[in-house]
C-alpha cells in the first residue's frame, strides 16, 4: 500500500485491527457453509419440465406488484420454450447459470418454496439500494428520472451444482445480459435478477455484495452512454507517470471499478469491509471448492484441505477470462488493489467530513496491509492482451504503481461530471453523509449491546454499514449480528407497502 509513516499509536492500531480481522478469518473459515445447498432447491429446467416450472413461476408472479409481473414474470413465462432452447444448453455453463438465475427469481417468493422467507428479505434490501440511486427527490431534481425507467430487479439464491464446477459466485443479470444470451426482441425482459450463493442465506452479513451488482452494475445500465463516458475519463486520466498500457487495463476493468465504487456511494466507507472480506477471504475459499456427482447422482462438496489454514489474501495476479477470449484478461480489477480503488472513493466523499474518511482510509490500508502477498510485483498470466493496447501485457506489473492508480481512478469515477447524469457526478446523485455515517454508528452500537436494531429508525444500507463495522470491532459476535440482520429485513420486507401487493 502506499501509506505514510505510523507513530507507534497507529501501529498499535493497525495491528489490533489486523488482529481482529485473522479472528473474523477463522470465524468465517470454520464456518464453511457459504456454498452448501442448505434449502435451496435446483429449479426444473429443461422442456420436459416447463409445465412444472410455469405453475411455480405463476405462484411467484402473485407476491409481486402488477409492473413487476409485466416487467418480469410475464416475459419469463409467456416465453419459457424459447428460454429453454436458448439457455438450458449441457455444455454451456454461463447459460445454464443464467436460466438458474431467471428461473430461481421467479420461484423462490412463492409462499411454499423452502427459500421464500430468505427470497423476501433479500427483495427487501434489493430494493432499498435500487431505489436510493434512481428514485430519490434528489435524484430527480438533479437529473431527473433513468432513461431505462427500470425497476428493481429480482433476487434468488444458486444452489452448487456439478453443471458450474465450482461454486456460484454473485452474478448481476442485468437485462443486456439476458438480451444477449436471448431473443430479447420477443422476450422483451424489463427488469434483471441478482443471484448469490445459496449459503448466503445464513449470512446476511455478506449481503453487502449487492451493494456492488445492484448498487453498481445495474444502476449503471439505467443511464444510456453512463459507462462508456467512464471509460472516456480514464482515458484520458493517465499521464507519462504510468505505463502506456494503463489506460487501457482500467477502461477494461471500468464497469467492475464504478461498481466497488457505487458500493461505497451507496453503504458507505464500511463497504471497504465488506469488499476486503469478499476478495480476501470468500472468493479464495469458493475457489478452493469443487462440485462433483457421487455415484448415487447426490452432490458432494470437495474443499480444499489446506483451506483457511493460511491468513486471509488477496490475489496478485491478473489471470485471462477463458470466457471472453482466449488473451482477454478477467473483467474485475486485481484484488490486490481492489483496497486502493475504495480508498479513492472514500477520498471523493464530499458529504462526509474529514474525520472519518481518514479513520476509514487508515482502517482499509490496515487491513490490506494484513492481507498482501510478500511480493513487490503483481504477476500476469502469459500472453494476456487488453482490448486497446496492441501488445501484451507484461508478466509483471509494479504493484505500488498500481495501486497508485487504482486511487486515482476511484477517485475519478466517484467525482467525473457526466453528460448522461445532466453533468452530474455519481457521488452528487448517490450521497452518503455524516447523517448516514451517524446512522451506521448507531447500529453498531446498538449490536454491541445487544439492542434491536428491528424498525424505521434505519434504512437497509445504513444498518448493513453499521453490521460491518460491529462484526470487525467484536468477531465473536458474528451469529448475534447475522440473526439482527434477518429481523430487520424481515421487518423492512413486511413495512414496505409496494414489495409484497400485488
Amino acid at each position: 500500500m502506499v501509506t505514510a509513516a505510523l507513530g507507534s499509536r497507529e501501529r498499535r492500531s493497525g495491528a489490533v485491527l489486523r488482529e481482529r480481522f485473522l479472528s473474523l478469518n477463522k470465524i468465517l473459515v470454520g464456518k464453511s457453509d457459504f456454498f452448501d445447498k442448505e434449502h435451496i432447491e435446483w429449479p426444473p429446467l429443461g422442456k420436459p419440465n416447463i409445465p412444472k416450472l410455469r405453475r411455480l413461476a405463476l405462484q411467484g408472479k402473485k407476491q409481486v406488484p402488477r409492473n413487476s409481473q409485466k416487467a418480469y414474470f410475464e416475459a419469463f413465462i409467456n416465453n419459457l420454450p424459447r428460454l429453454s432452447e436458448e439457455l438450458v444448453i449441457i455444455n454451456d455453463s454461463i447459460r445454464y447459470f443464467f436460466m438458474t438465475i431467471l428461473a430461481n427469481a421467479a420461484i423462490q417468493l412463492a409462499p411454499e418454496n423452502p427459500a421464500a422467507r430468505d427470497a423476501c428479505r433479500l427483495r427487501a434490501v434489493i430494493s432499498d439500494i435500487y431505489d436510493s440511486y434512481l428514485y430519490t427527490a434528489r435524484r430527480n431534481d438533479l437529473v431527473g428520472p433513468p432513461t431505462a425507467k427500470a425497476l428493481p430487479p429480482l433476487g434468488a439464491f444458486i444452489a452448487p451444482h456439478p453443471m458450474f464446477e465450482a461454486p456460484p459466485a454473485p452474478w448481476m443479470l442485468t437485462v443486456d445480459q439476458i438480451a444477449q444470451f436471448t431473443d430479447q426482441a420477443r422476450n422483451r425482459f424489463t427488469v434483471g435478477a441478482v443471484g448469490l450463493p445459496s449459503g448466503y442465506t445464513n449470512h446476511p452479513i455478506l449481503w453487502g455484495v449487492l451493494a456492488h451488482e445492484i448498487g453498481g452494475h445495474d444502476v449503471l445500465h439505467a443511464d444510456a452512454n453512463l459507462v462508456d463516458q467512464l471509460k472516456e475519463g480514464i482515458h484520458q486520466l493517465f499521464s507519462e507517470q504510468y505505463p502506456q498500457y494503463f489506460s487501457a487495463l482500467w477502461s477494461h476493468w471500468c464497469e467492475e471499478a464504478a461498481a466497488e465504487v457505487c458500493g461505497v456511494l451507496n453503504i458507505g466507507p464500511s463497504f471497504g469491509i465488506s469488499s476486503v472480506i469478499y476478495h480476501a477471504i470468500i472468493e479464495p475459499l469458493r475457489a478452493r471448492t469443487k462440485i462433483r456427482w457421487s455415484r448415487d447422482l447426490s452432490i458432494r462438496i470437495h474443499r480444499d484441505r489446506n483451506m483457511g489454514q493460511d491468513r486471509p489474501t488477496l490475489e496478485c495476479k491478473i489471470l485471462k477470462n477463458p470466457y471472453r477470449g482466449p488473451q482477454e484478461p478477467d473483467s474485475h480489477p486485481v484484488a490486490t488493489v481492489i483496497p486502493d480503488l475504495i480508498i479513492g472513493a472514500i477520498k471523493g466523499l464530499r458529504s462526509l467530513s474529514e474525520e472519518p474518511k481518514t479513520r476509514y482510509i487508515s482502517q482499509i490500508e490496515d487491513l490490506a496491509v494484513g492481507c498482501q502477498p510478500d511480493r513487490p510485483t503483481i504477476m500476469v498470466e502469459s500472453g494476456t492482451r487488453v482490448p486497446g493496447f496492441d501488445a501484451d501485457l507484461p508478466e509483471t506489473i509494479n504493484a505500488d504503481q498500481l495501486r497508485a492508480s487504482a486511487r486515482e481512478v476511484g477517485l475519478l469515477i466517484t467525482r467525473l461530471q457526466l453528460k448522461a447524469l445532466n453533468n452530474m457526478s455519481l457521488e452528487e446523485i448517490e450521497v452518503w453523509d455524516d447523517k448516514d455515517e451517524c446512522a451506521a454508528q448507531q447500529v453498531a452500537i446498538r449490536l454491541a449491546n445487544d439492542e434491536s436494531i428491528v424498525g424505521d429508525d434505519f434504512d437497509d444500507a445504513q444498518t448493513l454499514a453499521g453490521a460491518l463495522i460491529a462484526i470487525l470491532r467484536q468477531p465473536r459476535k458474528y451469529d448475534d449480528v447475522s440473526d439482527a440482520l434477518r429481523l430487520a429485513f424481515d421487518y423492512s420486507y413486511e413495512s414496505d407497502p409496494l414489495l409484497g401487493s400485488p
